[in-house]
């Protein structure tokens, strides 16, 4: 057996772990501070995913993924190696899964950029603001790499994600398979534990993206770090909430000489439009943003509270 070439092989599947959408330009909905600061420092606050709003976010993609690999693997007759390295994959899932071994952090975007339930999330009081990005430049993703990020749109629809999934899974099965065939069955002993991470951390990716249909709304794009939060080398930072300290990584979201690529700036429903709006310009210009056609007030009729 060539074990630069089951290298190869194992590069090869390992890519490409989720289509490759071309994001329009996305929305951050936050209030003053929020939008200075990424302003000013061209960074984004990623949350722990267990202080989001939706308190099964990940978790219900991870149960729906361990749900078709285990029907999946009931399709093979017992004994076969596409059964026992299903069953395997299944039988670790718990333990294994991306929310028990890693930390992972998200910062939420939308392809809306003027939504009333956003504006009710961030704007009630009259101070909101949807800061759009035509453009992203994440963090190193390398394998060495303290932080991996990744931004992809989520998926809303439980068959859609279920189709997804199985096909995913059923596609490296296929691979399994013939990789078998061309290294020959002495090989299933080093194939299946290199197959069931295969199938790991294509599974990781596709979690990630699920969201319960009641936000669909929303049209959710997430930017997601990954980080062991024990590592010297991850600068985990901490907020405090009306629920307590809340941890959060702080991305870049450009290169570290490069300006943001704003595409859009509204300012939320508010008391005084003209006066948010142009308050809003000036810290633009300050910072180097030219374009009186960038800032724009909502047209969501909200009223909101003072």
């Amino acid at each position: 057996m060539d074990r630069a070439e089951l290298d190869r092989l194992e590069a090869d599947l390992d890519t490409d772990r989720l289509p490759k959408v071309t994001p329009p330009p996305l929305f951050h909905y936050t209030d003053a501070a929020g939008l200075k600061g990424i302003i000013e420092k061209r960074t984004i606050w990623a949350t722990d995913y267990r202080f989001l709003n939706d308190k099964r976010e990940i978790r219900i993609g991870e149960d729906l993924l361990e749900d078709v690999a285990t029907k999946l693997a009931a399709e093979w007759r017992r004994g076969t190696p596409e059964h026992g390295l299903l069953t395997e994959f299944v039988a670790r899932f718990p333990e294994d899964r991306l929310t028990k071994i890693r930390s992972i952090y998200i910062a939420s975007f939308s392809a809306e950029g003027d939504l009333l339930s956003q504006w009710r999330a961030y704007g009630a009081t009259g101070g909101g603001y949807s800061l759009g990005l035509s453009h992203f430049s994440l963090p190193n993703t390398d394998e060495g790499a303290p932080i991996g990020a990744d931004l992809f749109p989520c998926e809303y629809h439980e068959e859609r994600f279920r189709d997804e999934a199985e096909k995913r899974l059923r596609w490296l099965v296929a691979n399994f398979s013939q990789a078998l065939e061309r290294f020959g069955t002495n090989a299933l002993r080093e194939l299946t534990p290199r197959f069931v991470a295969l199938l790991f951390r294509h599974a990781m990716f596709l979690a990630l993206t699920f969201k319960h249909v009641a936000f669909e709304e929303e049209r959710e794009w997430r930017l997601v770090g990954l980080a062991d939060s024990r590592d010297p080398d991850v600068e985990v930072l901490f907020r405090p909430t009306i629920i307590g300290v809340v941890p959060y990584l702080e991305l870049p979201l450009t290169k570290p000489t490069d300006r943001l690529q704003i595409a859009k700036l509204y300012v939320g429903p508010m008391h005084e439009p003209e006066r948010g709006c142009a308050t809003a310009q000036l810290l633009l210009h300050r910072h180097g943003y030219r374009g009186d056609d960038l800032v724009a007030a909502s047209s969501v009729p909200f009223r909101g509270t003072r």
